[in-house]
């Protein structure tokens, strides 16, 4: 490929792999070696282009032509050569071809891959009335007596928010509280429970004694960070002369 200025086409490696080689065959004469290939079209399917090459004894690539508008004339280049020039480095292991249709078994009886998600027997639909799964829509495994209990809903709920269990799967099917919300539905409050809590920590009201013993607090720690400072400094005799 050197000696034609050429070199070998990744797209012609990504159509070797996507198995757009028909066949290939060679014949030896005169001290030359003679390749013929059968490549698909890319752009047409049932389009095929013929490929032929001249090889000398060392390898070398003294012609070729393809059936193709980029192929025509002695010294072409396309990438349909240049996948048949790559097929003939892959000999030792096998060169891959297009499968033909008796190399696969059909698969007609077999089922198929159902990508769908899950239905709900209620939400189902049954072109006949007289399906026994039409039944299944209205079926209930509870007893009859724990059939639409009033308050069953909270009840549930309740259980599993007050179980000591952290994160369960059920939560799942609930959506998170409104935390905004909270104030405005425990109105009977003397404050609001953002209100109540913030006076609970002492953030909103502080009485004088609360804050004059803040105050000693630290300026009782700086006192003791000072003098904690003074005794980790050494001090050295000076003498005089």
């Amino acid at each position: 490929m050197d000696l034609h200025d050429q070199g070998l086409k990744d797209n012609s490696k990504a159509m070797y792999e996507a198995k757009f080689l028909r066949s290939i065959r060679h014949a030896n004469s005169g001290g030359s070696v003679f390749v013929c290939g059968r490549v698909s079209a890319e752009m047409y399917k049932k389009c095929v282009y013929r490929v032929d090459i001249k090889l000398d004894q060392l390898g070398v690539v003294e012609e070729c032509q393809c059936e193709c508008a980029a192929g025509m004339g002695p010294e072409p280049y396309c990438k349909h050569v240049g996948l048949v020039l790559y097929a003939l480095t892959k000999a030792k292991d096998g060169i891959i071809t297009k499968e033909t249709r008796t190399q696969t078994l059909q698969t007609f009886h077999q089922a198929k891959k159902y990508n769908g998600s899950p239905v709900k027997i209620k939400n189902m639909i049954f072109h006949s009335s007289n399906s026994p799964m039409v039944n299944l829509k209205e079926y209930d495994p509870r007893p009859e007596d724990l059939h639409n209990i009033p308050g069953y809903k909270d009840y549930f709920r309740s259980i599993w928010l007050n179980s000591s269990v952290t994160s369960p799967a059920i939560c799942q099917l609930y959506s998170p509280a409104n935390v905004y919300g909270i104030n405005n539905d425990h109105d009977y409050l003397i404050a609001s429970p953002k209100e109540l809590f913030l006076q609970n920590i002492s953030v909103t009201k502080v009485t004088e004694e609360e804050r004059i013993k803040v105050e000693l607090r630290s300026r009782d720690y700086k006192t003791n960070d000072a003098l904690d400072n003074l005794s980790s400094v050494q001090f050295e005799p000076q003498i005089k002369t």
